[in-house]
């Protein structure tokens, strides 16, 4: 049976690794709606392609950063908040 302590240490880092993962994607979205087209010329070969064909609309990318947030630090503090209680709390209910 593992001990509490070692149970808070682990959901922890891994709303740590949720918070973390979810910084880095939120910035890759943001690079890629600010990159948008990426295209490639060699006029050498007369070669030209796309990398990148990657296009948000403003009203699509604020509620897409809004809303996803607000859900990420609403799972945070639920998760805190059942993990780390109250210390007043704990002790009325073992007396």
């Amino acid at each position: 049976m593992t001990r509490p302590n070692t149970l808070r240490q682990k959901y922890a880092k891994n709303i740590y690794r949720l918070t973390y993962i979810w910084l880095i994607f939120i910035g890759i979205v943001v690079l890629l709606t600010g990159i948008g087209d990426l295209h490639i010329v060699i006029e050498k070969w007369s070669l030209e392609f796309s990398l990148i064909d990657f296009e948000l609309s403003d009203n699509v990318l604020i509620a897409f950063i809004t809303t996803t947030t607000i859900n990420v630090i609403g799972i945070i503090y639920i998760v805190a908040r059942w993990l780390f209680p109250n210390g007043i709390e704990v002790f009325k209910e073992k007396d």
